[in-house]
């Protein structure tokens, strides 16, 4: 299901939520009406720092060729609010119960059944993994129908199944709401309030100085005519896709709000393969505008040239930003990949506003993160296109950390000082990379009921 297109605001102050959405396939027929009710919400309100490509919905995320259970257990570990949608297909599957269920109230993610057809003792369903061995009635369902309680959308006593979804939203939203106010005394050392407490992207925020100001300095030489091209260079366990979520957050949102722009909500595009079997494809410039009339459109065959790709973004002076990985493939391949998308843009007729286009290029490949001059190695050159080349994510350090302790004056949240935070962390050497950080800080900061050993 395509992604509305959807303006925000450069900076709502709302910290960036992920949502983790576990259904049941046979259910796809009533999901989908759920989805879009979901989608608008984070349009309307963009004040609750939602937005739909932090929305994991596996119809719209996994693409084919994805390790699908590899990809769910990566977003589900990134999310804040987990919602379940409840029926008797969902209660019935394994993977939604074991894997997904048990996976969030493991992780301590806040849980939220949305019920989708009427299940008979939904209520008394154990929640394993859940620290204080609740049934999923303790957890507050949607949609509440006045004082008879939960109801489900299909089944309900609803007038119209429009009126539920809609129900469903708003106590949705005013969940998130809730969980946006002041911390009280009383409150303020509960594991579930400790997220609130604490900043978004949180392995992101500790040392990444370098590729930060590499980026910066690109955005000074960035003009209206171009578009922007941006490559951040970091493996798996450095979480790229974090950093450049910060990227756009702070560095990307201040560039437009001194300019006057709107800053899109990022979207994702998928970069094609550049071989066909052992082969490398001889003209990956179709494959490509498929790729990002996909992104762009939300249909593939929409963009049919660079004067649709112009008529798009002169319809304001929006910047839309968009991220992709780059396929684990020989310099060779992510060359030609690359140089096709480059050319794409070349297409656009003179005087598009290009410059509304930002695209973010993931690169993890080992042998590509550690080349100091990968957009020359390879040739990135186009008369439409800046690039921008950020410096290879780095690992943190024990002062770094330290730093990080004393700056978001974590000592009343973890209830460790400096010294025993670092001495809990870096048990294995010196250095440590962003996402075993995050998984060894997750634990201390109340959002799972297992200490790391």
């Amino acid at each position: 299901m395509p992604l509305p297109q959807i303006v925000a605001p450069a900076s709502t102050g709302a910290v960036g939520r992920h949502v983790f959405v576990s259904y049941s396939h046979l259910d796809a027929e009533l999901a989908e009406p759920f989805m879009r009710t979901l989608y608008a919400l984070a349009g309307n309100l963009p004040e609750l720092g939602l937005a739909p490509e932090r929305i994991f919905y596996d119809r719209a995320k996994l693409k084919a060729g994805d390790d699908w259970d590899d990809s769910i257990k990566s977003h589900l570990q990134r999310a804040d609010i987990f919602l379940f949608l409840v029926s008797s297909n969902s209660l019935t599957s394994r993977y939604c119960l074991k894997e997904e269920l048990t996976g969030a109230a493991s992780l301590g993610i806040a849980i939220v059944p949305v019920l989708l057809s009427p299940t008979p003792m939904w209520e008394n369903r154990p929640v394993e993994g859940d620290a204080r061995n609740r049934r999923l009635g303790a957890f507050n369902a949607v949609p509440i129908n006045g004082k008879a309680g939960p109801q489900p959308i299909r089944g309900g006593n609803w007038a119209t199944r429009d009126q539920a979804l809609a129900q469903a939203a708003q106590q949705i939203a005013a969940r998130l709401q809730r969980d946006d106010a002041p911390l009280s005394p009383t409150t303020a050392h509960a594991p579930q309030s400790t997220r609130r407490a604490l900043p978004p992207l949180l392995p992101n925020l500790c040392n990444q100085q370098q590729p930060e100001d590499s980026f910066e300095n690109g955005l000074d030489l960035w003009t209206p005519e171009k578009a922007l091209l941006v490559l951040v260079k970091g493996e798996f366990v450095d979480d790229a896709p974090g950093f450049w979520e910060r990227l756009c957050h702070k560095n990307l949102a201040g560039f437009c709000e001194v300019a006057s722009q709107a800053l899109r909500p990022a979207r994702p595009l998928e970069l094609p393969s550049a071989f066909d079997g052992a082969q490398l494809q001889a003209d990956l410039l179709p494959a490509v505008r498929r790729k990002l009339s996909e992104a762009l459109f939300g249909n593939s065959r929409r963009m049919r040239s660079g004067a649709d790709l112009a008529a798009l973004l002169a319809t304001d002076d929006a910047v839309q930003p968009l991220w992709a990985t780059l396929p684990s493939e020989a310099a060779e391949g992510s060359a030609a990949v690359l140089q096709a998308l480059l050319a794409l843009l070349d297409e656009a007729p003179a005087g598009a506003p290009l410059g509304r286009l930002v695209i973010a290029v993931l690169v993890e490949n080992p042998a590509l993160v550690a080349d100091d001059q990968l957009a020359l190695t390879l040739a990135l050159r186009a008369a439409r296109t800046h690039v921008v080349e950020a410096r290879r994510l780095q690992p943190l350090k024990r002062d770094d950390v330290k730093r990080w302790h004393r700056q978001h004056q974590l000592q009343d949240t973890l209830a460790l000082d400096e010294e025993q935070l670092v001495e809990r962390l870096f048990k294995q050497g010196e250095l440590l990379r962003h996402r075993p950080f995050d998984q060894l800080v997750r634990p201390l900061l109340g959002l799972s009921a297992k200490e790391p050993e």
